[in-house]
């Protein structure tokens, strides 16, 4: 028969041993339990996703993370704008300048940080539009309600994108169809028997997407140059345009897209 004092003695230091690990166990829980309840509830669909940009490095980056000087105008900023041509919409952007020789319609020039017109590159849904040549990107020639959204780069970027970029880039992107069609009629008037009428259709079936849209503006203007010697005559415009655009994903790296953009 067993000294019950030794029984006594080895269940006193079998105790002194485990109490340090349960000690332990139970902090591990605690501590488990409190990052639990910091850590932020994910909920689907309503995690807000960064705003991304390409214009800067031409690969997709955070906006928050580039050291260059980029704006980015979307789709609900431009038609909270009240503008009623792209280079109106510009105008709005520390570091850029417009100049125009008449009324909506007529020959406009964009100055990003003082450089000339020629010196900013601009291309839309990737393809370069501007030319030295030519003395820059007709921008009266845009149409601004087939625009999705414009990235504008200020700041010197030769190195990505050749001699013309020395003020900066302009990159538009027009709309892009998503989900079940979605038609669209717009229509507006304004003084000086200004109209506004526009009409597109975009959605998505599977791995093809597609986006196609028509506007026209109408003007009658005013004189562009009220001096008594000149002719009193009013300087109105007339443009119309159309877009389309058509795209297949073929994967998950890869994309074939086509796109058509027209104005007069």
């Amino acid at each position: 028969m067993k000294n019950p004092s030794v029984q006594s003695s080895v269940r006193a230091r079998a105790c002194l041993t485990l109490s340090p690990l349960a000690l332990a166990a139970g902090l591990c829980v605690l501590q488990v339990a409190a990052q639990a309840a910091e850590a932020p509830v994910l909920v689907a669909g309503l995690n807000p996703l960064k705003e991304t940009v390409v214009t800067a490095t031409r690969t997709e980056q955070p906006l928050a993370d580039l050291v260059a000087d980029v704006t980015l105008i979307d789709r609900e900023t431009i038609e909270n704008s009240g503008a009623t041509g792209l280079a109106d919409v510009l105008a709005r952007v520390p570091g850029i300048e417009i100049s125009r020789n008449g009324g909506p319609g007529t020959t406009t020039s964009v100055f990003l940080r003082g450089a000339e017109t020629r010196f900013t590159a601009v291309f839309i849904d990737g393809i370069r539009v501007d030319s030295q040549s030519t003395g820059g990107a007709a921008w009266e020639a845009i149409p601004l309600g087939l625009i999705d959204r414009i990235e504008i780069l200020r700041g010197p970027a030769g190195a990505v994108y050749g001699s013309d970029a020395i003020g900066g880039v302009v990159q538009i992107f027009t709309k892009k169809g998503e989900g079940a069609p979605k038609p669209y009629v717009g229509m507006g008037i304004g003084s000086l028997r200004s109209t506004h009428l526009e009409a597109a259709i975009s959605g998505a079936d599977g791995a093809i997407d597609y986006a196609l849209g028509v506007q026209n503006e109408t003007s009658l203007g005013f004189n562009a140059r009220p001096i008594a010697s000149a002719n009193p005559d009013r300087d109105g415009y007339r443009s119309n345009s159309g877009y389309a655009r058509v795209g297949a994903q073929l994967n998950r790296d890869q994309r074939l897209e086509a796109t058509l953009l027209g104005s007069t």
